[in-house]
């Protein structure tokens, strides 16, 4: 899945690369969303999984390669939420990266939109495979 920049993910990209203005996060996690995500997506904007079992997870990406002149990186590990506590009552349908661990204080960084919907039932979890979340820049 292809991964796509924040308004708040480009203005840190160019506030640390041309302005020397912004240290990068510490830890990137990655989170659930039962809302729509789109770039204009905020913490305090979208929807999230609420299962008492659930919490953002640690995510880390490959170094960039060239693949077909773009710089390309991907998650260098599976991620697996999980298992759910209850049967999912509202369709996930998107992954979002953020530099907070938990709440609504932090940027979220990107977005992706799930192929399709999930809803975990009672003690399923929700996994993405190594290599399955991707950025890249031409």
């Amino acid at each position: 899945m292809a991964g796509n920049l924040t308004n708040e993910g480009e203005e840190l990209v160019l506030e640390m690369l041309l302005r020397n203005n912004a240290l990068p996060p510490e830890q990137l996690h990655l989170g659930l969303a039962t809302s729509t995500l789109d770039d204009a997506s905020t913490l305090s904007s979208i929807s999230e999984v609420d299962d008492a079992n659930y919490a953002r997870l640690p995510v880390n990406f490959t170094a960039p390669t060239q693949i077909g002149d773009r710089a390309t990186c991907y998650n260098d590990d599976d991620i697996q939420f999980g298992p759910w506590d209850v049967d999912e009552d509202q369709s996930i349908t998107g992954a979002f990266l953020t530099d907070a661990s938990s709440g609504t204080t932090g940027k979220i960084i990107a977005w992706f939109p799930l192929p399709e919907a999930k809803q975990p039932l009672s003690g399923e979890t929700l996994s993405v495979p190594m290599n399955d979340f991707i950025f890249d820049l031409a």
